[in-house]
């Protein structure tokens, strides 16, 4: 039998628990992936579930920095490279060659964070330290590279809240980060995969692969008129053992380019287990090449983009 001093005890215990969870001081999701020099990571914020993101994917220096949904589709502002810096880290952001820093040099509880043309100063110098539940982030500005002071902060739960460095001792999951680790391979297939069925110009299979590659890595439009060009200048090879993440080559005898008079052709991205998605009829598809026999019949190797390997 339970005394009532126990008895209270307990009561007094589970009332504490739960109010400890309600004011986030124990995070239920702590999935995280570690820091590590090079290492290229989504930035998720604890408390909203939303992801350091660079306003509009912009380059230009001075860029706000807020919190936003992950976006799949255009995700160059959402993906940080970490850059070894003195035992600590620069945040660079795939969309810029700026980094993370703290507005105007100026290391106060409060102030804005942006992207800033890489200097390598303490206000772009940012320590990352395990926490309960993920890690704190914090700007090493106006400290002689210790674990005190501002951390970056989250200011609300919306998409385009605002992100601040604040004072480290707060309790709350707003100043509190977990990493997901990318690779470029990922971003492609999350990035195709996230389109499938969105309408897109009929007869612009080409504009699709070089896009593609824009949006998630910056590469430029090589200005090739069709498919075919393409395939001369990337085929690497007639397999039918084709790369995740490889474009994949089809003759078409009956379509020819205004251009370069030959056969116009058509491209797609290999994504696995026979499928490809590509630009086609007016919609982005994914589509099983070896049971079609249009697309078994017109196959015509397979090659890295911009010689890219995934």
């Amino acid at each position: 039998m339970i005394k009532k001093k126990n008895l209270a005890f307990i009561v007094t215990l589970v009332s504490l628990v739960i109010t400890i969870i309600l004011l986030g001081l124990i995070t239920t999701n702590a999935a995280t992936d570690s820091p590590t020099a090079n290492g290229r990571y989504y930035i998720k914020n604890v408390a909203t579930g939303k992801y350091l993101n660079v306003s509009g994917n912009s380059s230009s220096s001075g860029t706000n920095v807020n919190i936003f949904s992950k976006d799949k589709s255009y995700p160059r502002g959402q993906v940080f490279k970490l850059i070894a810096n003195n035992g600590y880290y620069m945040l660079k952001p795939d969309c810029s060659s700026c980094v993370l820093n703290v507005a105007s040099s100026n290391s106060a509880n409060g102030v804005n964070v942006n992207i800033y043309t890489k200097s390598g100063s303490k206000t772009q110098t940012w320590s990352i330290r395990s926490v309960t539940g993920g890690y704190k982030i914090t700007s090493m500005g106006n400290h002689n590279y210790d674990y005190t002071g501002y951390v970056l902060n989250a200011t609300g739960n919306t998409n385009s809240s605002n992100v601040n460095i604040k004072t480290g001792t707060e309790k709350n999951n707003y100043q509190i980060w977990t990493l997901e680790k990318v690779t470029d391979k990922q971003l492609l297939l999350d990035n195709l995969n996230s389109r499938v069925g969105r309408s897109y110009p009929d007869g612009y299979c080409a504009k699709f692969i070089w896009e593609t590659y824009y949006n998630l890595y910056g590469y430029a439009n090589p200005g090739y008129c069709c498919a075919h060009k393409y395939k001369t200048v990337y085929r690497d090879s007639t397999s039918k053992d084709i790369p995740v993440g490889a474009t994949v080559f089809f003759d078409n005898p009956n379509s020819t380019c205004n251009i370069c008079g030959y056969n116009r052709g058509h491209i797609g991205f290999y994504v696995g287990n026979g499928y490809m998605i590509h630009a086609s009829g007016g919609t982005i598809q994914k589509t099983h090449i070896w049971n079609s026999s249009y697309w078994t019949q017109y196959y015509d190797g397979w090659g890295w983009y911009r010689d890219k390997t995934l």
